[in-house]
């Protein structure tokens, strides 16, 4: 919104000098003034903003009907000369901006705020290795606007939030709520449904920020951090094949192209200072039992428990625990008979403490300060930005800290005029220091199941332990939930990045560019258990242990590209654009444990450690060059035509395989500009789009193609192993071919505005671990064994429903669709851990497990159907039934539970998705609102499986209290809780655990106030605003858990699940910009 303000100006300062016998302007009111009195004429000054407060440039400023006028300087300030007159109308004026006027009466001062013409302004839209004109725009591309941006920027912490229900075709999910956490951005749906490491990144689309391609990877790379999204002028999202596949390998999941501010040619430099205070606290927290509800689940698991170990279906006594039961029940055995009997609670056993352990853990009112400076500006050759910007959050688990620190210079000069050139450098620091566990070893979420009869410390201040022989049948004394975050864990990430341009214009029409550019990214991350963060086994003190990670990654790329704009008449337009370039990276790895401290709290360090374990190093780099082009022509600005052309070369594949082809091809039909529609004027614009194009996807590890080896130690000696994964010559890309047909409009003056895409996508070839013989000792061989489809659309409506000179309220509604399904295996069958992973004619990421028809009722219901199956050669229907237990579904229609009877139970992939905004506006009063929602989608909760286990002395979660069976409870809806069952049926991936995961959020609610400039002039400051904001405000859902956000998909740990990791916070802040 920025650039086309800045085009604006420009443009608005030319068409000025048309005004017919302008006065020159007087750089000093006062003379002003007195040459008006000498001239026995009248006048008027003031000052011409926009709707943010900033000044407006180059603002024409006249009489009706005269030739008297001036244009605003650069502080937005004019005077105006003119003869004596009855009440003359006076008009403020600039292109892309709605016209005002007043009737003079004598006032001598008129300030004015002119609003955006949505429908006048021809802004750009950047594509990929350029920019268009909305207008012309052939392929599906969306853009978040510079007045959403600004509505969220203050409380987003980076910019991927900016995308959250702002952008149509774009579902992003919250992994987690931890401090710096990132989303999950997915563009019409998967395209790599393996991820070939753990951080399954490899669906996420490519940021192009200031020209400078990042792709995410699985790297854990978070590169968005780097910019603060104060410093964002716009964002456009790449969504077809036809806009992506100029970016060719990188552009499969989409492109998110990033502009930051800069200062603008001419303009005065100018001051902008944000700061913002927030307050935080969990959407949703876990309610855990109380003491008295606690024991009523401990007498429920210890009568089911004892008539299970009387009725032969309790494996108690095999494991030889019996005694354990008297820990919590009065227990009575008879020898004779070798019958059990429960008498109840021994209430000795049980504490007097009535903790919450959920309120325990978390960190009250966590408080977030952010805070940015900008300096910018520009003289008639060069243009230049500075910006710093730094926050302070604490988490909202205790012993949670984040910082963040980073600074931004761009500079653009015109040389002479051939040459411009230019460059940005960008440094960022973050450190966080928590108790969180090392992700890869887990999440902590067991809040809810400790029990609350345990006080969090003792009689001497030392944190209690928790008994869990329950859950593992050995001694096994946990820590706390406080104490596990009583861990020392510290990320640091250090980030860089640097680009520098040259353009060179030796002909009209004719650009040649160049560019160089640099990442750099280094984490250090260290994990420090102290002992009162580890488990006690066997009553033996546990030992301190400390792991470190450092990881340095450098990516490079030059780019040299040539563009040239001509025309054969007015009618035939041209614009030809052919480039190439070079990306490299690199990445090293080094890996370290120790263990054995003489001091947790001090002495905690790497020197101090007793044991030094063997050190793990890997370091890998590839490649990618590549040839593009890009051919636009343009028949009466009606017809318009874009084709492109990308090669790519990747080191990752071998012979024959490296190069990948992408090309596309779309088409635009302006049919507002035809004849026969000329003269409808409530038509601002409509336009037919078509598109079809290919894109491709490297998802694979580096030279995968190759037989290659690892050093390893054995005995102490130096030696070399072959790599675990088995080579596959034959390997090559994944390639996604996309068909698009589109409709943009705009009716009415701009007063309803939108667009409706639908779109096919086919991947051929994708990626999976294929099997292979165990008797090679390698464990993994990747094929393209996948090919799978994504079906959908994409619609949004909205403009001004109410605008009048001082009130406007605007409305934007975006409704997504998208189908995923895996449509063919290609013959092949995948190894037996990721079969529950794809299944054909399913969307990736769909549950595969047991329909639940009932729970057992009793012993004659179960006899009956054992009868049925032994009628047909089996021995029984479902093995281990019990009465309480659930009664699976014979899918198969065999008469026998096995595991051929698991099928589709859940698929998270919601049936539709979008964002709802809306702004009201009152003079200088402001009310936004954005509303996000999903429906239709289903997940597994995996809590709730581990809620279903009856492990004696934990506690359950409230959403299973109370619904679980019991004979006097036959109607329950989860089966009932015993412990070590001998048939652990209740606790299989069943529909029982499925849920819902729609929702409907406000996710952000602002009101803004602007101070009037005339109140801001004495104390030297050009704008002023203050806003306060709530997120989070409420959600409307059913799913259980802490968030429905939370639900994905997590196929490295071979698993389709969703567990509650980090609470989702809920925030109110308050916040100031300042403009000197």
């Amino acid at each position: 919104m920025k650039k086309k303000k800045s085009l604006l100006l420009f443009l608005a300062a030319t068409s000025a000098s048309f005004v017919q016998a302008a006065p020159p302007f007087q750089t000093s009111f006062a003379a002003g003034i007195e040459n008006v009195q000498e001239k026995g004429h009248t006048f008027v000054k003031g000052r011409v903003i926009d709707s943010e407060g900033n000044p407006l440039v180059g603002v024409t400023v006249q009489i009706e009907g005269t030739s008297y006028g001036v244009i605003t300087d650069a502080d937005g300030n004019y005077i105006l000369e003119f003869p004596s007159m009855a009440h003359p109308k006076i008009v403020f004026s600039s292109i892309g901006y709605k016209s005002k006027s007043i009737e003079f009466r004598g006032v001598k001062e008129q300030n004015m705020m002119l609003e955006l013409d949505h429908v006048a302004l021809d802004d750009l839209v950047v594509i990929g290795y350029g920019s268009k004109s909305r207008r012309n725009v052939t392929t599906a591309i969306s853009t978040v606007s510079q007045e959403q941006i600004s509505k969220l920027a203050a409380t987003t912490p980076t910019l991927d939030g900016l995308l959250q229900g702002t952008v149509k075709g774009v579902l992003a999910t919250t992994a987690n709520g931890e401090p710096g956490s990132s989303l999950k951005l997915n563009i019409r749906g998967i395209t790599s449904p393996y991820p070939k490491s753990g951080k399954g990144n490899n669906n996420q689309p490519l940021y192009v920020i200031d020209g400078v391609p990042t792709f995410m990877e699985d790297t854990g790379i978070n590169p968005l951090i780097n910019i603060s999204p104060n410093d964002i002028e716009s964002i456009d999202v790449l969504k077809d094949a036809a806009a992506t596949a100029i970016y060719g390998s990188r552009g499969a999941n989409g492109v998110v192209i990033v502009k930051t501010k800069n200062g603008k040619r001419n303009e005065k430099t100018k001051v902008d200072f944000g700061y913002t205070f927030s307050f935080s606290n969990p959407i949703k927290n876990y309610k855990p039992l109380n003491i008295s509800e606690y024991k009523n689940v401990q007498d429920e698991i210890l009568r089911n428990t004892v008539n299970s170990m009387n009725g032969g279906s309790s494996m108690v006594n095999m494991y030889g625990v019996a005694d354990y039961l008297s820990q919590f029940g009065n227990i009575g055995y008879n020898a004779e008979t070798g019958a059990y009997t429960y008498n109840g609670l021994n209430e000795s056993l049980f504490g007097s403490a009535n903790t919450n352990w959920a309120k325990e853990v978390i960190n009250k009112n966590a408080p977030t300060h952010q805070y940015n400076v900008a300096i910018r500006g520009g003289s008639n050759r060069t243009n230049y930005s500075f910006s710093f910007n730094g926050m302070n959050q604490e988490g909202l688990l205790i012993n949670d800290r984040m910082e963040r620190y980073g600074a931004r210079l761009s500079l653009d000069s015109e040389i002479n005029k051939y040459i411009t050139v230019g460059g940005v450098l960008d440094y960022t620091y973050s450190s966080r220091k928590s108790g969180s566990n090392d992700p890869a070893l887990g999440y902590d979420n067991d809040s809810w199941k400790t029990r609350p009869d345990l006080t969090v410390r003792d009689a001497d201040g030392n944190l209690n332990r928790v008994d869990k022989f329950g859950e593992y049948t050995s001694s096994y004394m946990d820590a706390s939930p406080v104490g596990k975050l009583q861990r020392k864990t510290q990320y640091e990430n250090d980030q860089f990045s640097g680009n520098a341009y040259i353009d060179i214009k030796p002909i009209e029409g004719l650009t040649l560019h160049a560019d160089a550019n640099i990442s750099r990214f280094i984490f250090s991350n260290s994990y420090f258990s102290p002992k009162v963060s580890l488990p006690e086994q066997y009553e033996t003190e546990p030992t301190s242990t400390l792991a470190e990670a450092n990881y340095r990654n450098t990516n490079t790329s030059i780019n040299f590209r040539a563009d040239y704009k001509f025309k054969i008449t007015d009618d035939h337009r041209f614009d030809v654009m052919a480039g190439y370039s070079a990306d490299r990276y690199w990445s090293k790895e080094h890996d370290q444990a120790y263990s054995g401290f003489p001091n947790d709290d001090v002495l905690n360090n790497a020197s101090s450690a007793t044991t030094v374990n063997k050190p793990m190093e890997t370091y890998s780099k590839s490649g990618l060059n590549s040839l593009y082009g890009r051919l636009s022509y343009d028949f009466l600005s009606r017809y318009l035509l874009d084709f492109s052309l990308r090669s790519d070369e990747s080191s990752k594949f071998g012979p024959g395989n490296k190069r990948g082809t992408f090309p596309a091809v779309s088409l635009a039909w302006r049919i507002n500009q035809e004849p026969f529609l000329e003269s409808v004027r409530d038509i601002d614009d409509l336009k037919f789009r078509l598109s079809w194009g290919k894109t491709g996807s490297t998802n694979v590890s580096d030279f995968s193609y190759i037989q290659y080896f690892n050093s390893n130690i054995y005995g102490g000696q130096s030696a070399i192993t072959l790599a675990t994964t088995y080579p596959n010559k034959d390997i090559k890309w994944e390639m996604t071919t996309e068909y698009n047909a589109g409709v943009d409009f705009s009716f009415f003056n701009g007063r309803l505005n939108g667009s409706f895409d639908i779109y096919h996508r086919k991947t051929d070839g994708a990626l999976a671990p294929a099997p292979i013989a165990l008797e090679f000792g390698i464990g993994t061989f990747y094929s393209n064994i996948l090919d799978l489809t994504n079906n959908g659309f994409e619609f949004s409506i909205g403009g001004d429903v109410v605008r009048t000179k001082d009130f406007t309220y605007n409305t934007m509604l975006s409704i997504s669709s998208n189908k995923n399904k895996i449509t063919k295996l290609n013959g092949s069958t995948l190894d037996m851990m990721h079969q529950d992973l794809y299944m054909e004619g399913h969307a990736m990421g769909t549950v595969k497990g047991y329909k639940v028809a009932g729970i057992f009722q009793s012993q004659k219901q179960i006899d009956e159907l054992n009868s049925q199956a032994q009628a047909n050669g089996y021995d029984f229907y479902q093995d281990g039934a019990h009465v309480g237990d659930y009664m699976f579904v014979d899918t198969d229609g065999n008469g026998y539970i096995t595991e051929a009877d698991r099928t589709a139970i859940a698929n998270q992939e919601p049936k539709v998705f979008g964002g709802w905004s809306h702004t009201l506006s009152y003079k200088n009063l402001t009310l936004s609102m954005l509303f996000q929602y999903q429906f239709g989608g289903h997940a597994y909760y995996g809590t709730m499986q581990e809620s279903a286990a009856g492990s004696l002395g934990q506690s359950i979660l409230r959403e299973m209290y109370g619904n679980t069976w019991t004979p006097d409870r036959t109607d329950a809806k989860y089966a009932q809780l015993v412990w070590l069952p001998t048939s652990m049926s209740n606790t299989y991936t069943n529909d029982r655990y499925v849920y819902s995961n729609s929702y409907f959020r406000l996710r952000n609610i602002t009101l803004s106030y602007n101070f009037e400039p005339s109140l801001l002039e004495r104390l030297h400051i050009s704008g002023a605003s203050v806003f306060f904001t709530a997120t989070n405000l409420f959600t409307i859902t059913n799913w259980p858990g802490l968030d429905p956000d939370m639900s994905a998909t997590n196929a490295f740990l071979k698993t389709t699940e969703n567990k509650d990791v980090y609470p989702m916070s809920r925030s109110f802040s308050i916040g100031l910009k300042l403009q000197f």
